[in-house]
C-alpha cells in the first residue's frame, strides 16, 4: 500500500473496461455540475471542491465547500496541488523541444547528466527521454534512496545529487521501452534532464514555455515551502490536515500549484492542438505511443493516458492533501477539470461522470462520520508510515500515510482483502475480540503492527 503521488488508478481501472464505440460516449456532458460537487463536499467535511466543464467552447464552473472546510466559499482563483497532473506539463515542455529540435526522443538521458554520472543501460539499451515520458524506462516508481525524514512530506530535502546517486547505482532489469511501468522517479529525472539541455530550472522553463505563452498568470512551481502561502490547506480522505507537498528543485513530478481558472486554460489548449501557441506540442504529448497493459484497451502517449476506444484522454494528481483530475475528448471538444483539497481518488470518477455521465455513474459516498469497529485505530510500522483502519457507512476502511482510504473486504476470520491493491490484512485481537496488530500480506512479504494506544 505505500504509495506517494498517485497514478492513474481508479480512473484507469474504470476508463479500461469502456470498450464500446466512441459514438457511445457522445450525450451531452452531465448538467449537474453544482449537484454533484455539493455532493461530495456533504459527505466530506474539510473539502474545498472546484470544478468546469467545457463543453464546444462554452465553459461551466463551479465549487462546494463541506461544513469544517478551511474556507467557506471557492471559486476560480482557489489555488491547489496538481500533483501529477504536473507530469503533462513536463511531457509538454519535452514535445516543445523536440518539435524546436532541442532534443530528440531517442536522445539517451546521458547526453544531459553531469560529468561523474553514468545512467544505466540494459545490455546494451539506454534509457531514452521518450521512454520516461511514456513511462517505460525500467526505473522503478521510487528511487531506492528516497528516504522521506517526514512521511507527510515525502519529497522533502530531495536533491538532485540525490537522484544522480539513485541513477548511479540503479540496475536495469529489462529493457527500456519493452514495458510499462508508472514511474516518479522517471519523471523527477525528466523535468531535470530538459532543465540542464536548456540550461535552466525546471521553474523556468515552465514558466517560459508554458504559463506565459497560455496566459497562465496564476500557476506557479514552487521551489521553496514559502511558495505554498496561497494554497487552500488539504486533508487526507479521513480529514487529518496534511501539508503541501515539497519537491525543491525536482519538480517535474509534482510540483506545479494552479486553480480552476488556469487550469481550464491549459485543457482548452489542449482541446484545441494542433492549433495555438502550444497545439503542435500538446498534439505530440496527447498522441498515444504504447499500450499499458496487455488487457487494457489504454494507451500513453508522452504523460497522458488515452482509451482509443471512447476517445477520453486523463491523467490524474495526488499529493498528501490533495487531488486533481484534468480529462478531456477532444473530437467532441469537450473537457473537465476537478480540483479539490482531499487526497481521494474518487475525485477521478467524480470528473469522469461530469464528461461522461451515460458511461460513469455519479459516485456514492460513505457518511463522514466514522463509525465503532474492534479494528479500528492507528498501526504503526515505523516513524514514517502507518496504517489508519477505520468504519464508515458499515464499511471498514485502510488509509496508508498519505494515502486514499481503500476498502477492506472480508474474507475468512479476521483476513480482509485490500480493495484495488493486491494486498490483504490479518488482524490480531484479544480476548473480547478488539484488535491489538495487524498483518500486511504484500509482494510476498508479511510486515506486522501493532495498534498504537
Amino acid at each position: 500500500m505505500h504509495r506517494t503521488i498517485r497514478a492513474l488508478g481508479a480512473a484507469a481501472a474504470l476508463l479500461a473496461p469502456m470498450t464500446g464505440a466512441a459514438a457511445d460516449a457522445a450525450e451531452p456532458p452531465s448538467d449537474d455540475l453544482g449537484a454533484t460537487l455539493q455532493a461530495y463536499a456533504a459527505a466530506h467535511p474539510h473539502a474545498a471542491i472546484v470544478g468546469a466543464i467545457v463543453d464546444a467552447g462554452a465553459t461551466r464552473t463551479g465549487g462546494a465547500t463541506g461544513a469544517e472546510a478551511p474556507v467557506r466559499t471557492v471559486d476560480e482563483r482557489t489555488r491547489f496541488q496538481i500533483g501529477s497532473v504536473t507530469k503533462t506539463f513536463t511531457a509538454t515542455l519535452l514535445a516543445q523541444m523536440v518539435l524546436d529540435h532541442e532534443v530528440s526522443l531517442d536522445d539517451p538521458i546521458q547526453d544531459d547528466l553531469p560529468a561523474g554520472v553514468t545512467a544505466p543501460s540494459y545490455r546494451g539499451t539506454p534509457i531514452t527521454l521518450g521512454s520516461i515520458a511514456e513511462q517505460r524506462s525500467g526505473l522503478p516508481r521510487l528511487p531506492p534512496n528516497l528516504v522521506p525524514r517526514d512521511a507527510s512530506n515525502p519529497y522533502l530535502g530531495y536533491t538532485a545529487a540525490d537522484l544522480y546517486d539513485a541513477l548511479r547505482h540503479q540496475t536495469l532489469t529489462r529493457a527500456p521501452g519493452s514495458q510499462y511501468e508508472y514511474s516518479n522517479f522517471g519523471y523527477l529525472l525528466l523535468g531535470q534532464l530538459l532543465a540542464n539541455r536548456a540550461h535552466a530550472t525546471y521553474a523556468k522553463l515552465v514558466e517560459t514555455r508554458i504559463l506565459r505563452p497560455l496566459h497562465m498568470d496564476d500557476t506557479v512551481v514552487p521551489a521553496t515551502p514559502a511558495g505554498h502561502a496561497a494554497l487552500v490547506p488539504g486533508y487526507a480522505s479521513d480529514g487529518s490536515p496534511q501539508p503541501a507537498w515539497d519537491f525543491g528543485e525536482l519538480g517535474g513530478v509534482g510540483a506545479v500549484e494552479s486553480d480552476l481558472h488556469d487550469m481550464v486554460i491549459f485543457a482548452n489548449a489542449n482541446l484545441a492542438a494542433p492549433a495555438g501557441p502550444l497545439g503542435p506540442a500538446m498534439a505530440l504529448a496527447q498522441q498515444p505511443r504504447a499500450a499499458t497493459d496487455a488487457n487494457s484497451p489504454l494507451r500513453i502517449g508522452l504523460a497522458w493516458m488515452t482509451n482509443p476506444n471512447t476517445g477520453i484522454t486523463i491523467h490524474n494528481g495526488q499529493t498528501g492533501g490533495y487531488h486533481a483530475v484534468v480529462t478531456f475528448d477532444r473530437t467532441r471538444r469537450r473537457a473537465v477539470v476537478v480540483l479539490a483539497n482531499v487526497a481521494d481518488e474518487a475525485v477521478d470518477l467524480l470528473a469522469l461522470h461530469l464528461l461522461v455521465p451515460n458511461l460513469v455513474p455519479a459516485p456514492a459516498y460513505p457518511p463522514a462520520q466514522s463509525e465503532a469497529s474492534p479494528y479500528a485505530g492507528v498501526y504503526r510500522f515505523s516513524p514514517a508510515f502507518a496504517i489508519t483502519v477505520f468504519k464508515r457507512g458499515g464499511t471498514l476502511y485502510a488509509q496508508a500515510t498519505g494515502q486514499s482510504a481503500l476498502v477492506l473486504a472480508p474474507l475468512s476470520g479476521r483476513t480482509f482483502a485490500v480493495q484495488g491493491v493486491d494486498a490483504q490484512i490479518t488482524f490480531d485481537a484479544d480476548a473480547h475480540g478488539v484488535a491489538t496488530g495487524l498483518t500486511l500480506h504484500q509482494n510476498g512479504l508479511d510486515q506486522h503492527a501493532n495498534k498504537a494506544p
